[in-house]
């Protein structure tokens, strides 16, 4: 079974969901920090809410019909974010999005419009 607290989650199929639920059963804590995601799909639907050094490299963004656009959402509260998935200072590797939306600031939406999508299958 994977366990879902690791600090390095790789080759498997997450639902962010269940991620998030076992973080905070084990740390308290509402957001999730310091964790790398690589090869793995990971599922919604949910938003996530990526911040502080976050890093997306070679992903798929999936069901965003090839526009990034689809896929963002803004807060419309500058302090607080309810139902969003935080999270702080996660890489991201070779992963594929399916059902996940992303919320952020004005900069955040332009850092993920500017990402390329990844062209070759995993």
């Amino acid at each position: 079974m994977m366990d879902l607290n690791a600090d390095v989650i790789e080759n498997a199929t997450v639902r962010l969901h269940d991620l998030f639920y076992a973080n905070f059963d084990k740390t308290g804590l509402m957001y999730l920090t310091g964790r790398t995601f690589r090869n793995c799909r990971l599922d919604g639907p949910v938003v996530m809410m990526p911040m502080q050094n976050c890093y997306f490299e070679r992903c798929d963004f999936g069901d965003s019909g090839g526009d990034m656009h689809n896929m963002l959402f803004r807060p419309l509260s500058p302090t607080q974010v309810t139902g969003a998935i935080v999270m702080v200072a996660c890489r991201f590797i070779n992963c594929t999005f399916y059902a996940v939306g992303f919320a952020g600031d004005e900069d955040f939406a332009k850092s993920m419009i500017d990402i390329p999508y990844r062209d070759e299958p995993a």
